[in-house]
């Protein structure tokens, strides 16, 4: 990993893994991650060529230039958003019913995984991976809710770093902090706000999580936290009328409601920025994460 100082501008740094290829290239100002992006890179004499730099200054700490500053995450507004939404909701005709097709198609058509950016995922952008964890497809439900004019929101928190114990191991779960942030969506229906989490899992793995869980004689791992009573509700299904919860029972502080998670991971209260070193080393583990992720689904 080399620190580059490759523009006229001295304040940033773009830290790469390779001499060339395509991958990931962090701006960093200090120790604040201003920009992650995926592109193709060439190395020169230790510097990005200036074919392929990232024509960047830093002003006050943002990061300017012909990378598109990503001024929101639930992209509610997104060609992409807008058709999908509709598609999924054009046979129904009340809010409950557009929310169910909603939900299933963000548990199911999205599949649980780690994303190489991390948090820092559109909704649009998760529609075409068909990937994302909490937070990332906790956005897409908010943007696909907001683009048909359903009234959502984000609820962030923190959770116990447990949530992704089985999927993080040895060194890579050690490194995790105690509490990172999380969030789900909440929604408003005849005036009545509804928390909803059990979309994080797509059901295959959900159903083969569960096993395993019991299996070990674990209350919380592999992206699911059973409760500790057995009156509690644990289910990944869609019911309003009964809350019921896969990760809840990990959640501990309580960061509030945001309507937009860009927001959120700019503020004081996120736990999860990803500073340069520190996103190195998740795109160091994050794919054998994934893999124990695809691993457990297959086994079900």
């Amino acid at each position: 990993m080399r620190d580059l100082h490759c523009l006229p501008c001295s304040l940033w740094t773009a830290q790469v893994a390779h001499e060339r290829g395509t991958g990931i290239i962090i701006v960093a100002h200090g120790h604040r991650a201003l920009g992650v992006f995926d592109r193709t890179y060439q190395m020169e004499d230790g510097r990005l060529s200036k074919s392929n730099a990232v024509e960047a200054v830093v002003t006050n700490g943002e990061l300017m230039g012909n990378e598109p500053k990503q001024n929101k995450l639930a992209n509610f507004d997104d060609p992409l958003v807008v058709s999908t939404a509709r598609e999924l909701t054009k046979d129904q005709a009340k809010i409950v019913g557009k929310l169910e097709k909603i939900f299933y198609f963000v548990r199911d058509e999205i599949e649980f995984c780690f994303p190489l950016k991390g948090d820092l995922v559109s909704a649009s952008e998760t529609i075409r991976s068909r990937r994302g964890q909490c937070n990332t497809k906790g956005c897409l439900f908010l943007a696909l809710c907001k683009s048909i004019g359903i009234p959502a929101r984000l609820h962030f928190s923190l959770i116990r770093k447990e949530i992704q114990r089985g999927f993080f191991t040895g060194i890579s779960y050690w490194l995790l902090p105690r509490h990172v942030s999380h969030s789900w969506i909440e929604v408003q229906v005849d005036g009545k706000w509804h928390r909803i989490d059990s979309y994080i899992n797509d059901d295959r793995l959900h159903q083969a999580a569960v096993k395993e869980l019991d299996r070990r004689g674990w209350q919380t791992g592999f992206s699911i936290s059973k409760p500790p009573l057995d009156g509690d509700k644990h289910c990944n299904n869609f019911d309003l009328g009964a809350e019921q919860f896969e990760q809840m029972a990990a959640v501990t502080g309580d960061h509030g409601t945001w309507d937009e998670p860009a927001e959120y991971y700019s503020s004081p209260q996120y736990q999860n920025r990803p500073g340069p070193i520190r996103m190195f080393i998740y795109r160091l583990v994050v794919g054998d994460a994934n893999r124990r992720v695809a691993k457990l689904r297959e086994k079900g």
